[in-house]
């Protein structure tokens, strides 16, 4: 099967032309992708409990790792200087969000919020979490929630 999207994709001819192996592909700052999503056969989240334990004391849930401050002490606020082209996310992004989505129109956000931009599995929440929103309201997320712009605004218009 040849990939089309590369944003998800192992890095085309590693560790051998003609092999694109997930357990030698990199990614965000030249880690390994493992680093981020667990062993080739134990990708998290997984059954065992035991392959969990990084995950969790890193962030707090079993999963990819996904937080940000997990390895920046402050992280950058970037549009997309994130793993897989990911913008920050977490309380940072949520205050300035809206300025990168009308300098670049929110196109960009359908990939992972859904053509709709009403969310998908790939702008989940995976821990329970509440922001503070420019006009000092407070939204709070419950663990397996979908994120979209219909959230808090009407549609993907800041």
């Amino acid at each position: 099967m040849k990939v089309t999207d590369g944003r998800f994709a192992t890095n085309p001819n590693v560790p051998a032309a003609g092999f694109s192996l997930y357990r030698f592909s990199k990614g965000h700052g030249a880690l390994q992708c493992e680093a981020c999503h667990g062993a080739t056969h134990a990708e998290y989240p997984s059954s065992h409990a035991n392959d969990n334990v990084q995950s969790i004391a890193l962030q707090g849930y079993a999963g990819t790792v996904r937080e940000c401050k997990v390895c920046h002490a402050t992280p950058p606020l970037s549009v997309s200087g994130g793993p897989h082209g990911m913008h920050t996310i977490g309380a940072s992004w949520v205050d300035k969000h809206g300025g990168y989505v009308e300098s670049t129109g929110p196109a960009q956000c359908a990939y992972c919020h859904g053509s709709d931009y009403r969310g998908s599995p790939l702008a989940q929440v995976k821990a329970t979490r509440t922001y503070q929103t420019k006009s000092d309201s407070t939204r709070t997320y419950s663990a397996g929630q979908n994120v979209g712009c219909y959230d808090c605004h009407n549609g993907p218009n800041p």
